[in-house]
């Protein structure tokens, strides 16, 4: 609920520490109709593990706990 209401607030979603909320967020994402604007950011500074992608859809498990999802939702909202 608190991701969703940030998708419809902000310009920009860091969403961090992903792990096994994938599936959840790719959904969300998805509904919100802002997944073409998200990129997925795996094993940062792990040398060969480390990937970037933006087809959330196809990224499995190998993830990872520490994965990092930036979403461009192109709301400019200032207020509260």
């Amino acid at each position: 609920a608190e991701v969703e209401k940030a998708l419809e607030r902000c310009e920009t979603l860091i969403l961090y520490k992903i792990g096994k909320q994938l599936p959840e967020l790719v959904r969300l994402l998805d509904r919100k109709k802002v997944l073409a604007q998200a990129h997925l950011a795996c094993h940062a500074e792990q040398g060969d593990r480390q990937f970037t992608t933006r087809d959330l859809r196809s990224a499995g498990p190998e993830t990872g706990y520490m994965a990092v999802i930036a979403v461009r939702t192109g709301r400019r909202f200032w207020g509260m």
